[in-house]
């Protein structure tokens, strides 16, 4: 493929957003050396509009149709409404979500197909143009019978249904809004919902370590605090994630931060009715495998494994190690809060957790989070600030127990770290907290410092004044004392001789006797 030609063709979809055969013509008229290529391109294009015609029927009936049961696709994050039972095949319990798709016949159909985002083991993502509201949107369609996928439709389904309606009820910033749900007119579900323009976090760090943009460990770092935020919030909804990664995380031209691809989400407290592991291979290894073919060309520690039935277990790199172990009953918001500590690992060491340098398969990089943790931060050839270290080994705790005991509590010492505070994780005390004071407030405590000096040196000056006005003091005593001495001694010696043997020895600092005897020692060398 000539990416000149493709930029071309993005540049007439650009131009043309609803893509007619006649403004198509007169592109193609202007750009005769590549109209073989851009033909492909506008016939490719056609034939995935055809593909998404949308039919009047709706979702609940699509599926009671084409399954011949009533799946359980009604997932509720409402935490005030109570659980209830739902027995396939009954309808009870189910609250259809879903509304009767409009119709829409021939040119004017909703949505027009521009190109392919993305492809993954239970869908593909397109980037389509929404007539009516006349804009850009992402559709993700499910792909049955891909290469590869060994899983029956139906729990290929209610995964599908379960990532749409998990993501639409997850409100957040950090979470993509999810537009609309619906069924194309050859049978498959899609969803639509924004289109993010940007950048995954892998490709952003990618930019970092070679120094291709600006991005410091800060602006980073505040990328990861997002991501912590907006996995809090699921797990408030009672939603962990299961498959955190950097590229599950888009980064926006403007800021934006999105966590993506809840596709391996779960919602506690449900019954998994789309189990990602066969019941009889739980705890063990030896029923995993990569998915290959043209889904995955490249089977890496980043590359996401799937069981023997060709649903996804997640990304053995950034795998907490019960998920790598089998004991899927035992995941809960610790295994998220384990993922987001490797994502801040492949931050600060510069590589995924457990490379070793050589190219690994997926299966032993799992292997290996299920033996033992990955090499020290200490250790890295790239040197990383003892606090974010200290943050990276709590999240990534072997033992569930010594992890964070939620998001909040790892994106709050995250927070403290970014603000010049004291990291919990870390160490604390008053040394520490001065210390990390002196940090944040520089110019006040240089201000502080200058002050306390100014005062010890004041207090100095005047202890060394009254010292030397003390001196001046007792040499005028021992001058006057020096002149009685003398005066008594030259007058009568013998009452002078009796003063100074009256004198205390231990009051020899007070000098009359000193004064004393050294006039007489001086008169008698006077007389001699």
């Amino acid at each position: 493929m000539d990416p000149k030609v493709r930029d071309l063709f993005a540049r007439f979809l650009d131009t043309h957003p609803e893509a007619e055969r006649t403004q198509f013509e007169g592109w193609v008229a202007a750009h005769v050396e590549h109209e073989e290529a851009l033909r492909g391109f506008m016939t490719e294009l056609e034939m995935l509009r055809d593909m998404l015609d949308l039919s009047q029927e709706s979702i609940a009936a699509h599926l009671l149709e084409s399954h011949g049961i009533d799946l359980d696709h009604s997932v509720s994050l409402d935490l005030r409404q109570p659980p209830t039972d739902h027995t396939p095949g009954t309808g009870a319990g189910t609250i259809d979500l879903t509304p009767h798709l409009p119709a829409r016949e021939g040119s004017s159909r909703r949505y027009r197909v521009r190109r392919e985002l993305a492809r993954g083991g239970m869908g593909t993502i397109l980037e389509v143009w929404d007539q009516d509201l006349r804009r850009r949107v992402a559709m993700k369609v499910t792909r049955q019978g891909a290469a590869g996928l060994r899983v029956a439709d139906s729990r290929a389904l209610a995964r599908f249904l379960e990532e749409a309606q998990i993501t639409g009820q997850l409100d957040h910033p950090g979470v993509v809004p999810v537009h609309e749900l619906g069924v194309d007119a050859s049978g498959e579900v899609f969803f639509t919902m924004r289109l993010v323009r940007g950048n995954d976090l892998e490709t952003v760090l990618r930019e970092m370590d070679s120094g291709e943009r600006d991005w410091s460990l800060t602006r980073v770092l505040g990328v990861v605090l997002r991501v912590c935020e907006a996995v809090a919030f699921a797990h408030s909804k009672g939603v962990i994630h299961r498959d955190l990664k950097p590229s599950n995380v888009m980064v926006g031209r403007f800021g934006e931060v999105y966590v993506m691809d809840w596709g391996l989400a779960k919602v506690l407290g449900r019954p998994d009715v789309t189990a990602i592991c066969d019941p009889e291979a739980s705890g063990s290894l030896a029923r995993v495998e990569s998915l290959r073919g043209d889904l995955e060309d490249d089977e890496s520690s980043d590359s996401p494994v799937f069981t023997q039935f060709g649903e996804v277990v997640g990304t053995p790199a950034y795998m907490p190690p019960e998920q790598a172990r089998g004991d899927l009953d035992q995941l809960g918001p610790p295994a998220d809060v384990y993922s987001v500590g490797a994502i801040l690992y492949r931050i600060l060491a510069g590589k995924r957790p457990y490379d070793n340098g050589r190219r690994q398969s997926a299966g032993e990089v799992m292997i290996a989070v299920a033996s033992g943790p990955p090499e020290p931060l200490a250790r890295s050839s790239r040197p990383a600030p003892a606090e974010l270290c200290a943050i990276c080994d709590k999240a990534m705790s072997r033992a569930v127990a010594d992890r964070y005991a939620n998001m909040q509590e790892m994106a709050e010492d995250l927070r403290r770290y970014l603000e010049g505070r004291v990291v919990q994780a870390y160490g604390h005390g008053p040394i520490l907290e001065l210390r990390k004071w002196i940090e944040r407030n520089r110019v006040l405590a240089s201000v502080a410092i200058v002050s306390v000096v100014a005062i010890l040196g004041i207090s100095l000056r005047s202890a060394l004044v009254q010292a030397a006005s003390n001196r001046e003091l007792r040499q005028t005593q021992l001058q006057l004392t020096s002149l009685l001495a003398d005066d008594l001694v030259g007058r009568d010696p013998a009452a002078a001789l009796a003063v100074a043997l009256r004198m205390p020895r231990g009051e020899d600092d007070f000098p009359v006797r000193t004064a004393i005897l050294g006039a007489m020692q001086r008169l008698q060398e006077q007389r001699f």
